[in-house]
């Protein structure tokens, strides 16, 4: 995991060092589409850092700790007012404290310019959790060890709606819609409208420089995450070092009224470093980039993960 003085540096922190975006180039950010009758395909790959894992371990020991106590309360005969207190604070920190558990994540998306102002898109992901706990509940139970991988599996649609444009600007609306399945909180299908607001400029000697703001709002719907409202505030800014050499950031912070308290306010961070490849012609042919990523509870550093990033990028 990321020591806390990298966590710390927030958007502001990170822009006075570098005025960068997300990914490699124009093409890539959301308020520019495909031209008509293009493809645009991206693959990323996240993955955690020995400092994330060695953290997880940490947090899995004191879970053991305060299993152990819930088990021991859980055995009394009779418990007093402090205790049945002590008992619901206790269950209620474990559920919420066994997350964060990241393991990997593979991001596959394959957009189609329909015309010069509208696209549609199809996302697949795969997010893998190595979820480590102690069972309570039951003596024969008592300090039982269980590890397993959870995999969510991520299916989904979007449409894109350019509102206006011109030279510089790009002002878009998004709506999406995802369902996936994970072994532990089953089905679950979330739909989102977003909206973005681009702007693009050269300077003088050549270089790209170009940014992008985006809002969104969703609803998550199922058992476990029912009427879950998500909003999301993104900001992505950028330049080139050199020709096709492009240094990267973005910053997302998400906000939800429901659900785990671990995953209700977050900040995501990523910065990267990105290679464009193109045509004799100048035509954009791929890009690949590499980078590292945080992301953390806004109100406990205790839930945070990091590690290093692969992206590719494809024009067809």
């Amino acid at each position: 995991m990321v020591q806390g003085k990298c966590i710390k540096l927030y958007p502001l922190k990170i822009l006075t060092l570098f005025i960068v975006i997300l990914l490699s180039n124009i093409s890539q950010a959301i308020s520019w589409l495909p031209n008509e009758g293009e493809y645009k395909f991206i693959s990323s790959f996240l993955f955690i850092d020995e400092e994330t894992e060695d953290a997880q371990d940490k947090r899995n020991e004191e879970l053991s700790e305060i299993t152990n106590e819930i088990n021991y309360l859980l055995e009394q005969d009779q418990l007093t007012d402090y205790e049945k207190e002590r008992l619901v604070a206790l269950e209620d920190f474990y559920n919420n404290y066994d997350i964060f558990n990241d393991d990997s994540f593979l991001s596959n998306e394959i957009e189609y310019g329909c015309s010069s102002n509208q696209s549609i898109g199809l996302k697949i992901k795969f997010h893998s959790e190595n979820d480590k706990y102690y069972k309570y509940g039951a003596k024969e139970e008592k300090q039982e060890y269980h590890s397993r991988r959870n995999i969510t599996k991520e299916v989904g649609f979007y449409y894109k709606y350019l509102l206006y444009k011109n030279e510089n600007w790009r002002i878009l609306l998004t709506p999406e819609c995802l369902y996936s399945t994970n072994k532990i909180h089953g089905k679950k299908l979330h739909s989102s409208l977003g909206s973005y607001v681009g702007y693009a400029t050269t300077s003088k000697t050549g270089k790209r420089h170009f940014s992008e703001i985006g809002f969104i709002i969703g609803k998550t719907f199922n058992c476990s995450y029912k009427d879950t409202i998500i909003k999301k505030i993104s900001c992505l800014q950028g330049g080139e070092l050199i020709k096709n050499l492009i240094l990267s950031n973005y910053v997302e912070y998400s906000f939800s009224d429901r659900g785990k308290r671990g995953y209700r306010n977050l900040i995501y961070e990523q910065i990267s470093l990105a290679k464009e490849f193109v045509s004799k012609s100048g035509r954009h042919m791929f890009t690949t980039q590499i980078g590292y990523y945080w992301k953390q509870n806004l109100h406990n550093k205790t839930f945070q993960v990091s590690g290093p990033l692969l992206s590719l990028c494809i024009t067809l």
